[in-house]
């Protein structure tokens, strides 16, 4: 197996890990320093602002200055974002500690994409993005349990520094690990960026795959935001919260590899991403509902499987139908609809359970995450390509 995309592994891994094992942390210490539900659901949409605005742009300069200097840069800030969240003492640091956490994960999604799409081939690029996505999700996994466990033994605050220092060590192992573009074949753009945008909507499988893309990631960003508080005020206990956290990204990892293989021998990647946008539907719309940790985890790891399942076709689906001297540019507007998503639904979602329940919040994220199903039907039935 080429060793570029098991180094582009343990890389995505290590960041991972070390941003996820702050997720379900920063709620419960936003909450103790005084942060309300809106403000909770707002710190989330800090977050997911700057990396909303800023994923495109950093798509755009990968395609130009080549995606390593990228990555060394995301995995920087990554690090430093931690270490100041350490020392907030007011929401309104957390705010602004959010959104420089955001411009660390905008840079590095759309760069590290475009290198896996980058190193690979036709005959590979399923089990390629089923190997990182894989990575990613696994350390999705171990870093809320981590994280869970590590502040409940020694406190919010320490927490955030072991996330600071794991983000470091990525920064390490990219140096040494990751190839610029002297190394990997990487087509630099050479046209305008309206140009670009415009060809990429041309694409009809593209757009379909930013829908489906949109809506995964609307359902999970209010799960996300406010399970730590919907899990405490039920009784769950601040380990369990992150196991719950843990078991959805289990199943979402367990479900990656296996997709991309499956991905590659059948060749129809839009059946795999309609599945599981309709798995996750009916999962999300009932965790308001459900007041165990036995039910909450089920319906968490049905919703990672889902998501897995989806996500690595998604990923394939993109470097195969879109030119790749603009392939940074695509997956730049792609993370903008993962971070957008995820922004508009803590954003909303917050006020909704403050005017009604969870019940009514997450209900409501199932049919929305149903409608994007129909619509990205739709849109998938159409030419891989148009230019």
């Amino acid at each position: 197996m080429h060793n570029l995309i098991i180094f582009a592994g343990i890389v995505s891994f290590v960041l991972y890990f070390g941003t996820y094992i702050r997720v379900p942390i920063i709620p419960l210490f936003a909450k103790d320093i005084g942060a309300s539900v809106v403000q909770i659901g707002l710190l989330t949409g800090a977050f997911m602002f700057s990396a909303t605005v800023c994923a495109i742009p950093f798509g755009i300069l990968s395609d130009r200055l080549g995606r390593k200097k990228l990555l060394l840069f995301a995995v920087l800030v990554g690090s430093l974002s931690s270490l100041l969240i350490a020392f907030s003492s007011t929401v309104f640091q957390l705010f602004l500690f959010g959104l420089i956490a955001g411009v660390g994960i905008a840079a590095f999604t759309p760069a590290m994409m475009s290198y896996v799409g980058d190193i690979s081939t036709s005959a590979n690029i399923g089990r390629y993005y089923g190997i990182y996505t894989t990575a990613i999700y696994l350390g999705m996994t171990l870093g809320p349990m981590v994280g869970g466990i590590f502040a409940e033994f020694f406190g919010y605050r320490n927490t955030f520094f072991l996330s600071s220092f794991a983000n470091f060590l990525a920064f390490i192992l990219a140096v040494f690990t990751i190839k610029g573009k002297g190394k990997v074949k990487i087509h630099l753009a050479d046209e305008p960026f309206l140009s670009s945008i415009d060809k990429l909507f041309q694409i009809k499988r593209y757009v379909g795959a930013l829908v489906a893309t949109f809506s995964l990631c609307f359902c999970w960003g209010g799960l996300m935001a406010f399970l730590p508080v919907y899990a405490k005020s039920i009784g769950i206990s601040t380990t369990s919260i992150g196991l719950l956290y843990g078991f959805q990204s289990v199943f979402n990892t367990i479900s990656r590899f296996p997709s991309g293989y499956f991905i590659d021998k059948l060749g129809e990647k839009r059946y795999f991403i309609l599945f599981g946008l309709i798995l996750v539907t009916p999962f999300v719309a009932l965790v308001g509902y459900l007041n165990n940790f036995l039910l909450l985890s089920t319906s968490v790891s049905f919703i990672g499987f889902g998501m897995g399942i989806s996500f690595s076709a998604i990923g394939s689906l993109i470097s195969e139908v879109v030119p790749s001297n603009i392939r940074g540019t695509a997956m730049g507007l792609y993370s903008t609809l993962i971070y957008g998503g995820l922004m508009v639904s803590s954003i909303i979602t917050g006020p909704i359970v403050q005017a009604f329940s969870y019940g009514v919040a997450y209900l409501t994220l199932g049919i929305v995450n149903f409608a994007g199903s129909i619509l990205f039907y739709y849109l998938s039935d159409g030419e891989k390509k148009i230019i």
